[in-house]
């Protein structure tokens, strides 16, 4: 996704895109009124990220998307978590659907904490990886599988072996040809851990985990 497209996604989120449905439907939008927080709102947040994550690397990070960022996380703390919100008062929002809305915020705070930092994708992206693995999104294949192969091919000092298993189980759950590929990869690292996981995902596939 291009900058330009990828940018408008998230105003949009934000509600700052007049006319955009997803002013009412969105990540923000679905709150006020409440009509239940929704899987694929967060996915998009998160698509629009990976297309600014360049730009948000930058030295001079355009205003518009810091306010729309910092909009869309404090506006959903505030109406969505908060003890004295009317969906927590009232009891509107489930307990389970409270905890996906703080997992969420955290995952797109943390995200854009380490773009701005200048952290690799591999790094920045690793909690939608850690969502996909744990089953706890439903995510299409690209960039999730470029981002998880990322993370198990890269030198990155910032993950540990257990990371990179959390990777590989993010790629048995999106499959294709390029998870297989990443897979089959690491079932040659030096790391015992990460070749047992990548030996239990390949017999998941009906291949031969040696």
């Amino acid at each position: 996704m291009d900058v330009e497209t990828s940018g408008r996604l998230l105003l949009a989120h934000a509600g700052e895109v007049p006319g955009d449905p997803r002013g009412e439907e969105g990540f923000l939008g679905s709150l006020r009124p409440y009509r239940g927080i929704r899987e694929e709102n967060f996915v998009e947040v998160m698509t629009a990220l990976h297309g600014l994550r360049n730009v948000l690397r930058g030295d001079l990070v355009p205003r518009v998307y810091v306010g729309a960022l910092w909009t869309l996380c404090d506006t959903a703390r505030v109406e969505g978590l908060s003890s004295r919100s009317a969906l927590q008062r009232d009891k509107l929002m489930s307990p389970a659907d409270t905890e996906r809305l703080s997992r969420w915020l955290r995952t797109i705070e943390v995200t854009v904490r380490f773009l701005l930092g200048g952290k690799p994708d591999g790094v920045a992206f690793f909690g939608v990886v850690r969502l996909v693995a744990e089953r706890r999104v439903v995510a299409t294949a690209e960039p999730w599988t470029q981002i998880a192969c990322l993370v198990l091919e890269e030198e990155v000092d910032d993950l540990a072996p257990e990371d990179h298993v959390t990777a590989i189980q993010a790629l048995s759950v999106l499959g294709g040809e390029g998870a297989r590929g990443a897979v089959e990869r690491a079932f040659k690292s030096s790391n015992s851990v990460v070749r047992a996981a990548a030996k239990a995902a390949l017999r998941a596939w009906g291949l031969d985990g040696g």
